[in-house]
């Protein structure tokens, strides 16, 4: 009598899913079926490294850049970091971060990390939920925005505000829809943006 090996289609995809580095950082975040369809785009991805330039580049000439000085921004496939020295104009009555404040880091690097995987048409927020979980009124803000779900025209991204010392104090999770308008047709963008 042969013996079969069986290996079972979860621990299929825990193999399959150690050996991706990005996705190993987030593992046990996503649901299953969507694990399988992001490892398979993020291994395929043939996204140039221009169009996360060029989405940098819009969130910096962006006009609400301008209340937000010293903000900066990175994005990957599927990810994006944002981050932003704290200054008291920032603050509410009690002297410490509003609320406003942790609310655009979180859309912002939530926002980045979806447009990242769309080429072609500017995307629009279609709800945000943000949970704020403990004040700030120092150092430097990052915020870190991840995929968690991929649809034809509707997005799942969440994201996570940590303070300077590397402490979670917001996060927040957000929809996102396409629409019809060209990334090309927007204000800022650099069709000539080089790697």
């Amino acid at each position: 009598m042969r013996s079969h090996s069986y290996t079972s289609p979860k621990a299929k995809i825990q193999t399959f899913h150690h050996s991706l580095p990005f996705l190993s950082s987030i593992k046990g975040q996503l649901p299953d079926l969507h694990c399988v369809y992001l490892r398979k785009k993020l291994s395929m991805s043939t996204i140039p490294e221009a169009h996360y330039r060029k989405l940098e580049q819009l969130y910096l000439s962006a006009n609400v850049q301008q209340l937000f000085s010293g903000s900066d921004i990175g994005v990957a496939y599927g990810k994006a970091e944002i981050t932003l020295p704290v200054d008291p104009k920032y603050f509410h009555g009690a002297q410490a971060i509003h609320g406003a404040t942790y609310f655009k880091l979180l859309d912002d690097a939530a926002y980045f990390a979806v447009a990242s995987l769309v080429t072609d048409v500017f995307i629009v927020t279609s709800s945000f939920q943000i949970n704020l979980l403990r004040p700030v009124n120092s150092g430097t803000l990052r915020a870190v925005g991840t995929v968690r779900s991929v649809g034809k025209s509707l997005f799942v991204a969440e994201a996570t505000l940590y303070n300077e010392r590397g402490k979670e104090v917001a996060f927040g999770t957000g929809q996102f829809m396409r629409t019809a308008q060209p990334w090309e047709n927007l204000p800022g963008w650099e069709t000539d943006t080089q790697v």
